[in-house]
């Protein structure tokens, strides 16, 4: 492995370490000195503070303009749903199946994340009643939500770190995930609605 790769593979290694870099909240030659026995200890020789301090400076320009995740979300647009509410309940393929069949004639809309245990029901509105009536029983019903959803551009769908890159900044603003909802292009962030204002500061500060 080239010193390079290397000092890529501790820095993502680091969670701390790699968004300060991609911040610009750290100095490339503090940060050679702290992790250049760990580069020379995984590389099995001595390596100069200076190629160190390279590495981290190639490996933060190109997290910068150059990089594909930066294209992406430079390019890309969001929008907002207000008013949802996530229905948290058992994950059960006939009971979503009455359901579906139960609201096919009303005007309802929703949106169903499965997991293997659980599934979320995203909705616009109550839908208690309609519960009710095929049995089954929420775990946890959660108000006042909104998705955020970051729109890209089909050529970027396969660049690595876009969704990484959106969340690390959500997570800066001090804004909780509460589920995300992810389609092609779409990739929808399921949040409170009194985070919609930070998390429209969140995404103008990625582009």
């Amino acid at each position: 492995m080239s010193l390079k790769d290397e000092v890529a593979m501790i820095v993502e290694s680091k969670p701390c370490i790699r968004i300060a870099l991609a911040e610009g909240l750290i100095n490339y030659s503090a940060l050679a000195k702290y992790i250049k026995e760990e580069v020379e200890a995984e590389l099995g020789k001595k390596v100069s503070e200076g190629s160190v301090m390279l590495a981290i400076r190639e490996i933060h320009l190109k997290q910068g303009k150059g990089s594909d995740v930066i294209k992406a979300l430079k390019t890309s647009y969001y929008t907002i749903e207000s008013n949802l509410i996530d229905y948290v309940v058992d994950w059960s393929l006939e009971s979503v199946k009455k359901l579906f069949e139960k609201i096919a004639k009303e005007d309802v809309l929703l949106s169903i994340i499965v997991g293997k245990m659980y599934a979320s029901i995203i909705t616009h509105q109550n839908i208690d009643d309609y519960l009710d009536e095929i049995g089954i029983k929420p775990i946890k019903k959660i108000e006042n939500l909104a998705n955020f959803r970051v729109v890209i551009k089909k050529e970027y769908i396969s660049s690595v770190g876009i969704i990484e890159e959106i969340i690390r900044k959500l997570v800066l603003h001090n804004i909780s995930i509460v589920e995300t909802a992810s389609s092609f292009t779409e990739i929808g962030f399921i949040i409170r609605e009194e985070d919609v204002i930070k998390a429209v500061n969140a995404y103008k500060s990625l582009v």
